[in-house]
């Protein structure tokens, strides 16, 4: 029983860590991992929570990327700045599947755009670009977990 039990954890953790970005059986796709790192910014603490931020050339015409390790609790704000406004870059964040987009946009006139949003565990980054040879800025900002703000329950 114990053997069975143990068995089926390791099943569903190793199951848990295949999903962090979103499936693809095209092995083309290689998304590149933005690693998380603790951002704190004194004095305003509102600010405080974790980054991810990376320089980009695109030579491809896609690009992934892709972020884990997120709760529901978090708020996440993504943003992509252009080096070059008239490089225009679409954007499609997908959770579960590169081919079906959750949220799609593009660079507006300044070369940036931003949105926010909470998933949980992870989600992936495609960038498509215009021109030959495009650079750009990626940043993911995830907030402190708001799960434990001091609320007591309506069910007690």
């Amino acid at each position: 029983m114990i053997k069975i039990f143990l068995a089926l954890s390791f099943t569903m953790i190793a199951a848990a860590n295949a999903t962090a970005q979103p499936f693809s059986l095209d092995k083309a796709i290689n998304p590149v991992e933005l690693k998380l790192v603790d951002y704190t910014r004194s004095p305003d603490k509102k600010w405080n929570g974790k980054i991810a931020m990376a320089d980009v050339t695109q030579e491809n015409e896609n690009s992934y990327f892709y972020v884990r390790g997120l709760s529901m609790y978090q708020p996440v704000y993504f943003t992509i700045v252009a080096e070059k406004p008239s490089d225009k870059l679409n954007v499609e964040l997908a959770k579960n599947n590169w081919k079906k987009a959750d949220k799609t946009g593009a660079t507006d006139a300044k070369g940036k755009w931003k949105t926010s949003f909470r998933t949980e565990g992870s989600f992936g980054i495609k960038v498509k670009k215009s021109n030959a040879s495009s650079k750009y800025r990626l940043m993911v900002w995830v907030g402190k977990d708001a799960a434990n703000v001091g609320l007591s329950s309506p069910f007690k």
